[in-house]
Formats: structure tokens, sequence, C-alpha cells
């Protein structure tokens, strides 16, 4: 599939006009997801992704001293290390970079964010005030097939509205795979550290705006397949300083071949309105885009 219908190398004069924003947030809202390429400063990504493979090197080498068992005993818990996707949150990095860089991991990743063009289209979607959860912004490592570490597990198809959500067992007999239980209000931005896509590991999307969750029985590949027609299906081919933004309704999941033989690194955050942040949120930390916005790193 092209990917032409989904992104755009047009940079320039974003943040000018509503007009030069307007189709990629039609494609937004029409697709649930939209790619940005280039979007972002690569000098600036380069020292985050060397801290980030850094830090999983470390990661790993901690995993083949104690075993899967030992391993959390040695990593700080404001890590928030995640065995099964092998991911971490942003403070873990700090100590990486702190070796050449100032500052905070957190402002220096937010900061790129919110001084590029990709904040002109959240702005058009979400409002001038946009919140970064921070508990749920994670670096990621996804190995090759034959690279797993223990426990490691890519993600299967899921919807990020769906965090928090309680699922019920569907009824039987039931024809209808959607569940009551409304998305939780929320739009994510996935950067990638490495190229990926191609000779490692990418990400999938069903490229259809969802409003309502799929019950997680409907979430396997012969499902979803029955479910959607085969061209809404799309593996972009992604590098350095490109950003996908998608919304909570979006299908998506890991897309990883036989054939992929290195792995990725990759950067996610999960962006709200401040007037729409879950009660079950309530306690956790959020920092406002806009007094980041302005700032170099």
């Amino acid at each position: 599939m092209s990917l032409d219908k989904y992104c755009t190398t047009r940079l320039i004069g974003w943040g000018e006009s509503d007009d030069s924003l307007r189709p990629l947030l039609s494609s937004l809202n029409e697709r649930g997801v939209v790619l940005l390429r280039g979007a972002l400063n690569q000098s600036e990504l380069a020292s985050i992704a060397s801290a980030a493979a850094q830090c999983f090197v470390d990661i790993e080498r901690l995993i083949h001293e104690t075993g899967a068992a030992g391993v959390l005993d040695r990593i700080p818990p404001s890590h928030s290390f995640n065995q099964r996707s092998t991911s971490v949150s942003l403070v873990a990095l700090d100590d990486y970079l702190s070796i050449c860089e100032s500052g905070n991991t957190t402002d220096k990743v937010l900061s790129i964010l919110a001084n590029s063009p990709a904040y002109e289209i959240l702005c058009g979607v979400m409002g001038n005030q946009i919140l970064c959860n921070l508990n749920q912004a994670r670096f990621r490592k996804q190995y090759a097939l034959n690279n797993y570490p223990p426990l490691h597990m890519p993600h299967s198809w899921h919807q990020d509205g769906a965090l928090g959500v309680t699922f019920k067992e569907l009824p039987k007999p039931n024809e209808q795979p959607y569940i009551q239980e409304s998305l939780t209000p929320l739009i994510t931005c996935w950067i990638p550290l490495t190229t990926c896509g191609c000779e490692s590991p990418g990400i999938q999307f069903v490229t259809r705006k969802l409003d309502r969750l799929l019950h997680y029985q409907y979430l396997n590949d012969r499902a979803i397949a029955e479910l959607f027609e085969p061209d809404e299906f799309w593996s972009p081919e992604l590098k350095l300083g490109d950003v996908l933004i998608f919304l909570n309704g979006t299908l998506h999941k890991t897309y990883v071949t036989p054939s992929m033989k290195q792995d990725r690194l990759s950067l996610e955050f999960r962006l709200f309105s401040p007037y729409k942040i879950p009660q079950w949120m309530q306690k956790d930390v959020f920092k406002d885009l806009s007094y980041i916005k302005g700032r170099t790193s």
C-alpha cells in the first residue's frame, strides 16, 4: 500500500495557516493515524537513541547475569522496567544522558515534540493545552524474532483507548464484537529511534477510525482479518525523525517478520486534555507541553 495516503513530507508552512493542517487533520480523523516524516529534530533524537541503546544493553547484561527472576531487584524502581514489553520510563535515561547532556530526559524529549510540526497537529485535535502522562511515557526495545530475552513479547492487536478499561465476558451467542465501555480519552505519539519496518520490527495499523472498543476475544489476527478489508492494513517503514500520531481507537500491533534480523528502539507518549483525565489517573504525573514549547534542549 502506498504511504502517500497516510503521511506527509511537507513541513514548510506548517503552523502558518489552518489550510496547511487541514489535510493532515482530515486524514487523522478518517483513518485514525497520520505519519509525519522528518518532523522531529534528528540530531537531538540521535543522542536520545544512543542513551536508550546503552540503557538496554545494561539491562540485557543484568538479565544474563541474574536471569529473568532476579533482574527486577537490580533495576531501580523509578525505571519501571517491564519485562514483557522490554520498556522503561523516561527517567531511566537520566544517568546516560547526564554524561554529555544537561537537564533531564523528560524535558529533553518533550521539548523535541513540543517544538516540532507534530505539536501543531496535536493542538488541532486537542486544543492548546496538552498534557503528557509521564507514568505512561516509555522507551521500548522490540527484538527480532531470534533475539528475544526471557519473558519478552511483541504487542498483539490492541487499542490504546483500552487503557484502564475493565472488560467483561461477551454473552454467547454474540454477533457484536464491540463493547459498551467508553474509550479512555487519549492520543498516542509513537517515535522510532531507529530505522524500522523493514529490517527491524515496526508497527502495523488498521487504518479506520474506530470510536468503540473491540472485545479482547476479537483481538487476534484471524478475527481482525475478517472484520477489516485487506487494503486497510498498513505497516510503514520509518526512520529517525518520523513520528506517528494515532487516536485512542486505532487498532495496531507490533509488526515483526522472520526476515527482520535487527532490533528496534522506540519512544511512546500518551497525551491527554486536562479536562478529560480519567479518575483513576488522578495520582499520575503529567507535564504540560505548552510550558515546554519554546525551550531548546
